[in-house]
């Protein structure tokens, strides 16, 4: 989410920003905020030691982890080896609070700041429950609703968006929940091998486990982020797409807590309503998911390829015209069940990797052809490798590098079929101009869709698309005033070069795009957004659960100090 090899992206969000109200259901709350530290609401020391005991001890207070580079309590040892290490996810996911999103963390206590400058919770969530089942995630949404808190759901803080943390917020931190179970699953719709999966359960572990017992599972390109969060409700791209389908392709079932404390088994033949919204509308949104159950497939041989190219000693135009080859390859190679993931700036490409399921190493060569003869028509060096492998789990791990946090402003379009088979040049020229302005691209390619509206939720317009583009701008450590003057670039013009190719109708991978998208539930959820509000209005009727720019979240605003405040 968070699927780049080379290309983490985040996503920021400008707390004065707020998007006007197009519904109104905040008829059903009694207060306009949530409490917030300080007020007289706010539960007390005692209060709050009595929630920890009723939870067995898993509550955790958050001390952020910069604190080791400010004040008194700064190491410089510990301060350098921490900044050195920033952009590694186990960094953030190991922490009950740390998010991966530095603009979401508002320099609460940021580690590339001054020795003196503040270190305080800010906008990092206050509490976290280790959750370890339905009674920790039952109780603390009573505790919260008792006490008017925010509530926010959290495993990895793999969030583009900012909605795994929230100022004054209690979290309910799912990470540890790493039961993982190989089944035989029967029902009217599937029957065959499934993996249960925890809420906390990441990518790799999943792949792992299902390598174990000859099988293979859907998952990011991303080895760390969750499965059952973001990831699957927001869609779910990754390396086995062409070959399995999306993430929401795969839900068979899941366990969810709703706001009424209820833990509901949701199927397509129980809870149906809520099964469609969680298939493709948004994560941490209709209610907190304990765990999921996805298809699993007989693992096989699996090719995959590398491909890296600059444009040192060539002219731009040369560059260019290799990466218009290159993309004139992509719609043969995805209907032949392969998904290209690659990253391109103003004078490098990167192709990492191509994985390419019940095809020879050979056949991967031979789609690639005419870009290796467009890079030698042009005296151009490259770097390439492919291989079969014996299955997709050894294929993974040989050829997806150590990923690394976001550091990107993101944004991000779909590219239909259409635009890339019939004007490749114009798109090219789009990216062209992007990468201009020292933002970087990253593509997935992947086999077009036919979704299953009944059972996804998923933006229509999913079913045209043929790359996933991700736009990002790298985030300056040192340089605030930067960033979001770059956020303006990409809301204003880097991502509107890209509307240019689809003026009817845009869309984006949710977990990938713009947070300040003008019109977000359009874009992110399409023609789906008014059967989502009315699901969300049934099970979180109080909006308990909030994420910015999820279903529903038009009814609340962020103030200046992160206050989550009605509109």
């Amino acid at each position: 989410m968070y699927f780049w090899p080379f290309f983490r992206i985040i996503a920021f969000f400008t707390f004065s920003y707020r998007i006007p109200p197009i519904h109104a259901f905040a008829s059903n709350y009694t207060q306009k905020c949530r409490c917030f530290p300080g007020e007289p609401c706010w539960p007390k020391e005692s209060e709050w030691a009595a929630f920890n005991q009723s939870i067995n001890g898993r509550l955790i207070a958050t001390n952020p982890i910069g604190h080791v580079c400010h004040g008194d309590t700064y190491d410089a040892q510990q301060c350098a080896h921490l900044r050195a290490s920033w952009n590694d996810p186990k960094t953030h996911y190991t922490t009950s609070s740390s998010i991966m999103a530095p603009y979401f963390a508002n320099q609460s206590c940021d580690p590339f700041t001054s020795i003196s400058a503040r270190c305080g919770i800010g906008t990092y969530i206050q509490y976290a429950v280790n959750a370890t089942g339905a009674s920790d995630y039952q109780k603390a949404i009573r505790f919260a609703q008792r006490y008017n808190l925010r509530l926010v759901i959290r495993n990895t803080g793999h969030d583009y968006l900012g909605k795994s943390t929230g100022a004054g917020a209690l979290g309910i931190w799912t990470h540890n929940m790493k039961s993982i179970e190989v089944l035989q699953y029967n029902s009217s719709s599937y029957t065959g091998k499934a993996i249960k999966l925890g809420a906390g359960v990441q990518s790799l572990e999943a792949f792992k486990e299902a390598h174990q017992h000859g099988l293979l599972t859907v998952g990011g390109n991303c080895p760390t982020v969750g499965i059952a969060g973001g990831y699957t409700q927001g869609g779910g791209i990754g390396p086995l797409t062409s070959m399995h389908g999306l993430g929401v392709e795969q839900a068979l079932e899941w366990e969810v807590v709703t706001a009424s404390g209820e833990l509901l088994k949701v199927s397509q033949i129980e809870h149906e309503d809520l099964f469609w919204a969680l298939n493709g509308g948004g994560g941490g949104t209709y209610g907190a998911i304990l765990s999921l159950t996805v298809k699993a497939y007989e693992d096989v041989p699996m090719a995959g390829a590398n491909l890296t190219f600059t444009r040192e000693g060539v002219s731009q135009d040369a560059f260019f015209k290799v990466v218009e080859k290159f993309h004139e390859c992509l719609p043969a190679l995805a209907d032949a069940g392969a998904v290209a993931i690659w990253t391109l700036t103003n004078t490098s490409f990167v192709l990492a990797p191509v994985t390419a399921s019940r095809m020879s190493k050979e056949e991967v060569d031979g789609f690639l052809k005419p870009t290796f003869d467009e890079l030698r028509e042009n005296g151009m060096n490259y770097t390439y490798f492919s291989k079969l492998f014996p299955s997709y789990f050894d294929n993974y791990n040989a050829l997806n590098p150590p990923p690394e946090t976001s550091y990107f402003q993101m944004g991000g379009r779909f590219m239909p079929r259409s635009v890339v088979a019939s004007r490749n040049a114009e798109m090219t020229h789009a990216m062209r101009e992007i990468v201009g302005y020292g933002a970087g691209i990253g593509g997935l390619s992947f086999k077009a869709l036919t979704l299953n509206q009944s059972r996804s939720s998923l933006n229509p317009l999913w079913q045209d698309a043929l790359v996933s583009v991700a736009v990002g701008i790298v985030w300056d450590n040192t340089n605030w005033d930067l960033n979001l003057a770059n956020q303006g670039l990409m809301t204003h013009t880097l991502i509107p070069t890209l509307d240019k190719l689809t003026p009817n109708a845009s869309s984006v991978y949710l977990n990938e795009a713009d947070f300040r998208e003008p019109d977000w539930q359009q874009v992110f959820y399409g023609s789906s957004y008014e059967g989502l509000l009315r699901i969300k209005r049934k099970y979180d009727p109080n909006g308990l659960f909030y994420g910015r720019t999820a279903v529903g979240s038009e009814v609340w605003t962020e103030q200046t100090d992160g206050r989550l405040c009605h509109v």
